[in-house]
C-alpha cells in the first residue's frame, strides 16, 4: 500500500501552499472589511452600531460568520439579518 507523502516544511510545495492559504485569508479579511464598512449603521433605539446582513442572504451571513465572532469580540460590533422589526 502506498503512503501519502506530506510536503516537508522547507520544501517549495509547503511554502507555496502556505502562501496560498495566507493570501486567501487576507482576501477574505479584505472582503469582510469592505462588507462591514458598507453595511454598518447605528440603530436609533439603542445607539449601538450594527452590521446589517441583507434579508435572504443567509449564505453571506454564514460565509462571514467566523469573521463576525472575531469582530464582535475585538470591537464590540453587533450583527443583524435584515432591519430590526421596529426600524422597518
Amino acid at each position: 500500500m502506498a503512503r501519502h507523502q506530506v510536503a516537508a516544511r522547507g520544501s517549495l510545495k509547503f511554502k507555496v501552499g502556505l502562501l496560498a492559504v495566507a493570501l486567501m485569508l487576507f482576501l477574505y479579511g479584505l472582503v469582510y472589511f469592505w462588507f462591514r464598512e458598507s453595511r454598518s449603521e447605528v440603530r436609533k433605539k439603542d445607539g449601538k452600531e450594527y452590521v446589517i446582513f441583507p434579508n435572504g442572504a443567509r449564505a453571506l451571513y454564514w460565509l462571514f460568520r467566523p469573521a463576525t465572532y472575531v469582530d464582535g469580540f475585538v470591537t464590540g460590533m453587533n450583527f443583524h439579518i435584515g432591519p430590526h422589526p421596529e426600524d422597518r
